[in-house]
């Protein structure tokens, strides 16, 4: 193998795998949850499994659609953190000086090609609205050509 093979196959394999970035779009879930749940890899197939709510398809998109479902039902936010397995509370607020916006947050994760999830607790605190911004491949959605020119996005 010549270094210019090397170039080409390391050329290859970016390639590849920004087509696969390039490929992934969200499928977006809400529950009310009596408690607050641990998400699973179990969850997440009976999730996807499901009709989405919404679908979107750039990491701007994610944060704006978790952030507004999220303030439709309180103050206070948790995101999950899947490299901890735990919920971490969140500041929900564009006025928070020093603390990133909920959206941002959110969009920032999504744009690492993640699922991102967040919750808050109802104004009495008797349930949990949960929010999955779900991040989709090709090989895990037969439809994503439908979503991604549009016919299928809300």
């Amino acid at each position: 193998m010549t270094g210019h093979d090397d170039v080409e196959a390391t050329e290859s394999h970016t390639t590849r795998a920004v087509d696969q970035v390039d490929a992934i779009h969200w499928h977006g879930y809400t529950l009310v949850a009596a408690a607050q749940t641990v998400p699973t890899p179990a969850d997440r197939a009976i999730r996807l499994a499901a009709e989405p709510e919404t679908v979107l398809t750039s990491p701007d998109a994610v944060g704006t659609w978790v952030a507004k479902q999220i303030r439709s039902h309180g103050d206070r936010a948790e995101l999950w953190i899947s490299s901890t397995g735990q919920w971490t509370n969140q500041v929900n607020s564009d006025s928070t000086p020093g603390w990133p916006t909920l959206e941002t947050e959110c969009a920032l994760r999504a744009a690492q090609a993640r699922s991102v999830y967040a919750a808050a607790w109802t104004a009495h605190a008797t349930s949990r609205f949960e929010v999955f911004a779900e991040a989709v491949t090709a090989r895990e959605c037969p439809v994503q050509g439908d979503h991604l020119d549009g016919r299928r996005q809300r």
